[in-house]
């Protein structure tokens, strides 16, 4: 279907006031796949992708860490949209407010605050420049996240990045907690690779830990740091459940 200049001016309008494609399409009664060819093409060319900047290497860590550990991706083929979301439990409403101050500060966007059932909230946004960002840090080498996911190798290099990684998973997906017998801390993955970047991340900060198998009931590796250097990584890394 080939449109008028009338037409593709109205198509920008709306997509400056910041229009979904369903909505062009039905607004302007134009096929779908006529209206993302010329969303795209105006969209392309009216609206700047995300500022990204961060404060340190390690504020950048944080930032993988803390996706690596409790985010996840959805593209929706309808609406040609890539969401980023982060999850929470419906008690870590603080961390999930220091989340999202950091991730606004970093990415310059405004991240949405999503109930997810009764238990869950989720910190979003629909953005395919912040999806591919986390594409350059991660590798998913299957469909499950949980189980497959880890870090790029080469990242693993730079000692802060690798301080704020641990404290972005530390703060998601690991544990500071009281026991019968002290403070307990640990990390938790169904990835073994992560699982074995957890470890060979704490040998480059000298933390001593141990690690237990995914053989077990949960199906995860239980990365667990040795009592005596719990004050130790608490200070080297600063996590938010360490305050």
């Amino acid at each position: 279907m080939r449109l008028n200049n009338i037409q593709i001016g109205k198509i920008r309008k709306l997509v400056e006031e910041g229009k979904s494609l369903n909505q062009i399409s039905r607004l302007l009664n134009i096929k779908k796949t006529t209206a993302y060819y010329h969303f795209r093409k105006i969209k392309g060319k009216t609206i700047s992708g995300p500022k990204i900047s961060f404060n340190s290497s390690g504020e950048l860590g944080e930032v993988v860490g803390i996706f690596t550990g409790d985010g996840s991706f959805y593209f929706d083929p309808k609406d040609y949209h890539y969401q980023v979301r982060i999850h929470f439990g419906i008690n870590n409403i603080n961390y999930l407010r220091c989340v999202k101050e950091l991730f606004e500060r970093s990415f310059g966007k405004k991240f949405l605050i999503k109930k997810d059932g009764t238990k869950k909230l989720v910190l979003q946004i629909y953005s395919k420049d912040i999806a591919d960002f986390f594409f350059r840090y991660l590798d998913f080498n299957g469909s499950n996240k949980s189980k497959t996911v880890c870090l790029k190798k080469r990242f693993l290099k730079d000692k802060g990045f690798t301080k704020g990684f641990l404290r972005g998973l530390l703060d998601t997906d690991g544990t500071i907690s009281k026991t019968k017998t002290g403070i307990k801390i640990a990390f938790y993955t169904s990835s073994d690779k992560l699982a074995q970047q957890i470890s060979d991340s704490l040998n480059i900060l000298k933390i001593k830990h141990g690690i237990t198998s995914a053989k077990n009931r949960d199906g995860q590796y239980n990365i667990y740091i040795f009592k005596k250097d719990n004050d130790k990584i608490i200070k080297l890394l600063q996590p938010f459940k360490g305050r």
